[in-house]
């Protein structure tokens, strides 16, 4: 990606499950605790997610402020995001249930995560010196949108494109599916509440 430039006509297309992950409420977190606190609590967040995309071969695409976008290639894209997705989701369980402990607070890290998958165009913009990658394209934004959805205990939430292209080993456990369906607006979306354990 790196070699894609400022030029009108340079860009790379490419297939791809897009992962958002959101730490909620992260204004209140910084108005309502000590900044060493909530410092604590924006890495642990990151470092988290973070160590799971990468240890699940996605790549992390952009930082913005409480969020991670990432993507995932393979030829088990969809599969591996969800299942990236239901890792986070267990690590940040375990920081939470560490949190009282350490820092003798009930704070919790509320966060939601989202995925879909499409086609999507990537191009370089900006000015020359100040410039990054945009992603263009219905998972990017979906995504997005979709982490801004879930609630806990529903924390991740994933379009129909990922669900039917995903393959049993995080569609379904002990013969039950682990997943709900819902409405949102003209689309149907996927809902669990299930998590991978690891670590």
């Amino acid at each position: 990606m790196e070699d894609i430039t400022l030029s009108d006509n340079d860009g790379v297309s490419l297939s791809a499950a897009v992962l958002y992950a959101d730490m909620r409420h992260s204004t209140l977190l910084v108005d309502t605790k000590n900044k060493e606190f909530a410092a604590k609590i924006y890495k642990s967040f990151l470092l988290s997610t973070s160590m799971v995309i990468r240890d699940m071969g996605g790549t992390i695409t952009a930082f913005d402020g409480d969020r991670v976008m990432a993507i995932f290639t393979d030829n088990l894209k969809n599969t591996n995001a969800v299942k990236t997705d239901m890792l986070i989701k267990y690590l940040i369980y375990k920081v939470n249930s560490e949190i009282p402990q350490y820092y003798k607070t009930d704070y919790k890290i509320d966060f939601g995560i989202g995925i879909d998958t499409s086609d999507i165009f990537a191009v370089r913009s900006g000015i020359k010196g100040y410039n990054d990658i945009v992603w263009l394209g219905r998972a990017s934004n979906h995504a997005a949108k979709y982490s801004e959805i879930g609630q806990n205990p529903n924390n991740i939430i994933i379009s129909s494109f990922v669900y039917n292209n995903m393959n049993d080993t995080v569609k379904v456990s002990n013969g039950n599916n682990m997943w709900t369906y819902f409405s949102s607006g003209l689309e149907i979306l996927y809902q669990t509440n299930y998590h991978w354990i690891f670590y």
